[in-house]
């Protein structure tokens, strides 16, 4: 749950009211009182109940302090003033300038710092367009009603976040508004169970900065902070919910750099791997076109690192038959001081691998379509194969994709046996790629 509807929950098993004392015939007896239906009521207590009583009222009332407090920051209300609605204004990085906007026009940016979707078109809508939730979605339409948002065009309806997103310390600040990071930068979850399940936690009167609007995917989701720290949570079928959980731990006995997952029935959830750096989709600098050899072009002036990372991610994906990679769901890390890359994103969102896209599993490597592609990319990408050859994976034995596939808290949806020798097969195979 989210923290106001863990705190919601905690206040509910706690007693209200107060406990009085009272002296009568010179013996002290003691009152737990509280009001019902608008009636106070009054229930004697044993003295050895006394000291466990007023523990549970002090702890209710700390449970409303915080309610409050979380409520108060959720009440922060966004003005799509006459500067936000023109764009005319400024996008930060955290509190820093990196690019000016007079009416929707770049004047000035630093190349150094800007996001590369600004850098690559010169807009500005073009850069909160490409944050936004999926109004398809049926929880992303009840969560615009509950913020009484009346926009439909996807750059106004994030500028309703200042265009603030988890994932990278961007935003736009509107021509004389006085608003820092610290005032932008998203502060409660209050919205999690909205987004997520469709549920309401509390009644909101006015429009409140919420990161459920500058999240994409078409999956129902919705963010939760926990510890301090953010996590993602997806609904997802079955069948997904135990391929995305598969690929994750499979990423981790290959060493393909891969976010954290979890499951907590019936969710997915997965920790925000942007803590540290900026992250920035593949479509903020390739746009759409998600072709191998395009990418690979496009990434070679990040170097050799990068450049086998990505071809990681794509061995990756035809081992796991992930017919969903596109330029949203993987990108680079930048450095939020220097906005120098530092890395490929880790691998994220395989929901439509293995069982999340078909029923049953392809028998044959050498003619699944996946790593056609891949095979042809590979023959045709002059140092490609040279890079992977530095980097095979290593062969897992039966027992190691077993003891993998037992790490998921879900039974496999197909029999487990051709399961293991799907794996098995497929990983072989690309290893005899190199020898290409």
């Amino acid at each position: 749950m989210s923290e106001i509807s863990d705190l919601y929950q905690r206040l509910n098993s706690l007693p209200s009211g107060y406990i009085s004392k009272k002296t009568i015939h010179g013996k002290i007896y003691f009152y737990h009182q509280y009001k019902e239906n608008g009636k106070l009521v009054s229930h004697y207590v044993d003295l050895d109940e006394t000291e466990w009583l007023y523990a549970k009222i002090a702890e209710r009332r700390q449970v409303l302090a915080r309610i409050k407090e979380i409520e108060s920051s959720a009440k922060r209300k966004t003005s799509l003033s006459q500067s936000a609605r023109s764009f005319d204004g400024f996008l930060m990085s955290g509190d820093r300038v990196v690019a000016s906007f007079d009416k929707g026009v770049l004047v000035n940016m630093d190349e150094r710092l800007c996001p590369f979707i600004v850098k690559r078109t010169k807009s500005i809508e073009a850069f909160l367009s490409g944050r936004v939730l999926d109004s398809s979605r049926t929880n992303a339409r009840l969560l615009k009603k509950a913020l009484g948002i009346v926009e439909t065009d996807d750059e106004h309806v994030a500028m309703h976040a200042y265009g603030a997103s988890i994932g990278d310390t961007y935003w736009f600040k509107p021509k004389h508004s006085k608003l820092r990071y610290k005032n932008v930068c998203f502060a409660n979850d209050v919205y999690a169970e909205l987004s997520l399940m469709g549920r309401l936690v509390f009644s909101p009167k006015g429009i409140h900065l919420t990161p459920e609007l500058t999240t994409r995917g078409s999956l129902e989701k919705g963010w939760r902070k926990i510890d301090g720290h953010w996590v993602l949570y997806k609904n997802e079928s079955v069948e997904q919910a135990f391929s995305e959980l598969l690929a994750y731990h499979l990423a981790l006995l290959l060493g393909v750099p891969t976010a954290e997952y979890g499951y907590d029935a019936p969710y997915v959830f997965s920790k925000n791997f942007a803590e540290e750096a900026n992250f920035e989709p593949m479509v903020s600098l390739l746009g759409e076109d998600d072709d191998y050899a395009f990418v690979y072009s496009g990434l070679k002036p990040f170097g050799k690192d990068v450049l086998k990372q990505y071809l990681e991610l794509m061995r990756f994906d035809a081992l796991i038959a992930n017919v969903d990679r596109h330029n949203e769901n993987y990108g680079l890390m930048r450095d939020k001081k220097s906005g120098g890359v530092l890395s490929l994103s880790p691998n994220f969102d395989n929901n439509l691998c293995l069982y999340g896209y078909q029923n049953n599993l392809p028998a044959n490597p050498k003619s699944d379509g996946m790593i056609k592609l891949f095979t042809s990319f590979l023959q045709n990408t002059d140092g490609a194969l040279d890079i992977l050859r530095e980097n095979p994976m290593p062969n897992l034995s039966d027992s190691q994709l077993a003891d993998c596939i037992d790490s998921v808290p879900l039974p496999p949806p197909g029999d487990r046996n051709e399961l293991i020798r799907f794996l098995r097969e497929r990983i072989e195979y690309l290893n005899g790629l190199l020898n290409l």
